[in-house]
């Protein structure tokens, strides 16, 4: 049970979700500030323009050492060389799922990132931005390539730093009208937001406001509105993202929680990210007017899990006695 001071201004240091929205680190303490809370869940597997052909020698220059290949034949080979030269979107769309199944593990990851995995799938979308098929498979190679078993962030700024970030919100700017694309880049976004560089990087480029247009221009997709409440909570554990909130986006949090509140991945989403943004921007009287204090009690109503989280509990706790 967290008492009223649990929202009052005070540092806040991380918890992390681990895997599954439900399971977390809690590190909540009387009396003292609340912590956000950051998520990486791995989602559901569902989720023509064409440029100058880039040749290798220039491919290779912008690739750190280690990152380079022999174009041998061993089959992370094969796949990276479509993803880096070849002008046929259906293939460069294979080759982004193709990468997604053979980077299963941490290991695999690991050594694709190093070869230039991320680096090629953004040359891949910058070839083929006309095509939402390739988009989807390519944000969620994206977003593959940074999930580890252990959070172990340092992909994530990888991915990033081979011009991650820029994809895939260009992805979102090219198809503002197709849920898909905008389902994969927010889900990609999510798992970017692990490390607090790309959390930075991502709240001064306008990411916030990328999701939340997406989500405002798709309010009947749960798979939208669920991926972007996760992205903005892990952007909102940054300080950073207070130069970002307002009553326009906690009420866009709150109406996808009101359109889907049957849904417990986009209430339990929802929630996550007031959470997060109260405790970040000390936004609280603010998530009150645009109503999502009782948005979350009617949730608790429908969801026990709901009703038992404590960010929940956090949140209906305080509004009870906002002066005392």
């Amino acid at each position: 049970m967290c008492p009223h001071s649990a929202f009052q201004p005070g540092p806040a240091t991380p918890s992390v979700v681990h895997h599954s929205f439900s399971l977390y680190t809690r590190q909540l303490a009387p009396y003292v500030s609340v912590q956000p809370t950051i998520a990486s869940t791995q989602p559901p597997p569902h989720e023509q323009q064409t440029h100058a052909h880039h040749p290798y020698a220039e491919r290779e220059q912008h690739l750190e050492p280690e990152q380079k290949h022999d174009a041998s034949q061993d089959e992370l080979g094969q796949v990276l060389d479509t993803l880096f030269y070849d002008h046929d979107v259906r293939n460069v769309t294979g080759a982004c799922d193709h990468l997604v199944a053979l980077a299963g593990d941490d290991e695999s990851k690991f050594e694709a990132t190093r070869r230039g995995a991320a680096a090629a799938v953004v040359q891949g979308m910058d070839r083929g931005r006309d095509d939402a098929t390739l988009q989807v498979s390519a944000c969620m190679a994206l977003r593959v390539l940074c999930h580890t078993s252990n959070e172990e962030s340092s992909l994530a700024l990888k991915v990033a730093r081979d011009g991650g970030i820029e994809a895939v919100l260009q992805a979102m700017r090219d198809h503002p009208r197709e849920p898909a694309v905008q389902e994969s880049a927010c889900r990609a976004l999510r798992h970017l937001a692990l490390h607090a560089e790309n959390r930075v990087r991502l709240c001064r480029d306008h990411g916030v406001d990328a999701i939340r247009t997406a989500m405002q221009n798709h309010p009947g997709s749960e798979g939208v509105q669920e991926s972007g409440c996760l992205a903005i909570g892990n952007l909102a554990f940054e300080a950073e993202s207070k130069r970002n909130v307002n009553r326009q986006l906690l009420q866009t949090i709150v109406s996808g929680m009101e359109d889907h509140v049957d849904s417990l991945k986009v209430v339990e989403a929802g929630v996550f990210a007031l959470y997060n943004l109260i405790c970040t921007a000390e936004c609280f009287d603010d998530v009150i007017v645009c109503g999502g204090v009782e948005c979350v009690r009617r949730a608790a109503m429908r969801h026990p899990e709901i009703h038992d989280s404590e960010e929940a509990q956090c949140i209906m706790e305080h509004s009870e006695d906002p002066y005392a």
